[in-house]
């Protein structure tokens, strides 16, 4: 009995251990090849699969009841999130509210990551505070608070408390008081407007649940047809499809012919302060194959224009994430050297991504609007929490990558080596 008992030691050890034995079991039997060799792998296995389930789920989080039953819309509109606010209404995200109602923050709880949606929906003296509170809600619930694509008023709040802040984004915003597409800068903005005027395509406003059928069938094709071409899923997270533009407060701006064929669609969400309507973000832009090439330019122009005329005061054209202008301006306090040394690290991660999302690309398209340039942040605890919040960032944007997928994507890198 106790040479069985050293042997099954043993055997949970390195099988270099095996040579402290002497003489090593041999079974003779089936029974004893239960005894000898089996019953160690068993162990091995339970342990691997619990170690496994502990580090692909997060503790199930109960949202308080004064979360549940608030409406984030409502709130969002009286109280105010930024430029990228009405991200914290979409479906799918967790929500966390203070104690007493004076902020709300959105949050994905993934690998252990308690990772929020931009910036909390609170007035400016109270990020600071909110920023805490929330980070001590995720510890207690044995989670990583990661505050994502924040911008740095937020970002400064987590700074105060002496976490780690990374540039990952930049937002792209047009200022609209007193904006005229004139002179050389703007010249391919008016070529898009032109062009369409030639060939009688019109800018219509709309939302989706109050769209034609026949309509809404065409973003539905149009937008499947652009998933098609990826080598990879759609990405959710903070990048909306078709799920988050039925809503109707999303405003759609679509470019139709005189037949009624719907060119491209672009997505609009609205910009609260103080309980006004201050400002719109692009989200979604979609085109149709053989629609003429700058009509998203042109659906975007004439955006601007409309917004402008309403009296609006911005309009964003949302973030590039892992691309950055060299427009945005520095912070020392917050893109500081330490900051700084994981710049490459993103520069890589946004090289090897750009031929199949194109976030540079499409920074270097944002350009052609003469946009001022706002640095997104992300904040978290501490330096060695990266890696982790990494993995959690990847599965927010893409939670239904499958091998195939997987796979898809290496050829295509390849492809683009």
């Amino acid at each position: 009995a106790g040479l069985l008992l050293a042997n099954f030691g043993a055997r949970l050890l390195p099988p270099s251990a095996l040579t402290l034995l002497v003489p090593t079991l041999l079974p003779a039997t089936w029974a004893g090849g239960l005894l000898v060799e089996w019953a160690p792998l068993a162990v091995w296995a339970v342990w691997t699969i619990a170690a496994l389930l502990l580090f692909s789920s997060a503790p199930e989080v109960a949202s308080a009841p004064s979360a549940k039953a608030m409406d984030p819309k409502e709130f969002v509109r009286s109280v105010g999130a930024g430029s990228l606010g009405w991200m914290l209404t979409w479906p799918g995200n967790e929500r966390w509210l203070a104690d007493d109602g004076s902020a709300l923050v959105t949050y994905r709880s993934t690998s252990g990551v308690a990772l929020t949606i931009t910036d909390p929906a609170a007035s400016p003296e109270d990020v600071g505070r909110t920023v805490s509170a929330f980070a001590d809600f995720a510890t207690a619930h044995s989670m990583i608070p990661a505050l994502y694509s924040v911008h740095a008023r937020t970002a400064r709040a987590a700074r105060d408390l002496g976490w780690t802040t990374i540039r990952v984004a930049e937002e792209a915003v047009i200022d609209l008081p007193g904006l005229a597409f004139t002179g050389k800068k703007f010249q391919d903005v008016r070529t898009a407007l032109n062009r369409a005027e030639k060939e009688g395509i019109r800018a219509e406003w709309t939302t989706f649940p109050s769209a034609p059928e026949g309509v809404r069938d065409q973003i539905r094709a149009i937008s499947n047809a652009w998933a098609n071409e990826k080598a990879l899923p759609e990405m959710g997270f903070t990048l909306g499809s078709l799920a988050e533009i039925d809503d109707e407060s999303t405003r759609l701006l679509l470019a139709i012919d005189e037949d009624g064929t719907v060119h491209a669609v672009t997505s609009w969400l609205p910009v609260y302060e103080d309980g006004e309507l201050i400002g719109l973000t692009l989200d979604v832009m979609r085109r149709r194959d053989n629609s003429f090439r700058p009509v998203i330019e042109f659906l975007i122009g004439s955006a601007a224009l409309a917004a402008r005329d309403e009296g609006l005061q911005i309009l964003s054209l949302s973030g590039a994430p892992l691309a950055h202008s060299g427009l945005a301006p520095e912070d020392p306090e917050l893109d500081t050297e330490s900051a700084q040394r994981f710049a490459p690290v993103l520069d890589y991660v946004g090289g090897l991504l750009e031929p199949v999302y194109g976030f540079r690309s499409l920074l270097f398209f944002k350009k052609k609007f003469q946009p001022r340039f706002e640095p997104l942040y992300l904040a978290l605890p501490e330096g060695l929490d990266i890696p982790a919040v990494g993995v959690a960032i990847g599965r927010a944007y893409l939670p239904d990558l499958g091998p195939i997928d997987a796979a898809r994507f290496a050829q295509k890198l390849m492809k683009n080596e």
